[in-house]
């Protein structure tokens, strides 16, 4: 995760250094990313959610069909002419 912030604020940098409008839009993301690190440095493994999307199994589809496999009925291949 840090180096995702790290990403993004070289990100804003970047952005902010192209364009002075993008950096007034873009102010505040350091101050954010900066509260985000100290969040996740506090966290302690009982803070998390015991479900959540990591931990949540995958539905399974319903369907009645087979799933289709191929190209499909017919197909020729490609043709290049020389």
């Amino acid at each position: 995760m840090e180096d995702a912030v790290d990403a993004i604020n070289a990100l804003v940098t970047a952005l902010s250094t192209a364009d002075p409008a993008a950096a007034r839009i873009l102010g505040r993301i350091p101050a954010a990313t900066t509260a985000l690190l100290r969040h996740i440095c506090t966290q302690t493994p009982d803070d998390e959610p015991a479900t959540g999307p990591a931990t949540a199994p995958l539905p399974t589809p319903r369907t009645t069909r087979t799933r289709r496999r191929g190209l499909g009925h017919g197909h020729q291949g490609i043709h290049i002419p020389q």
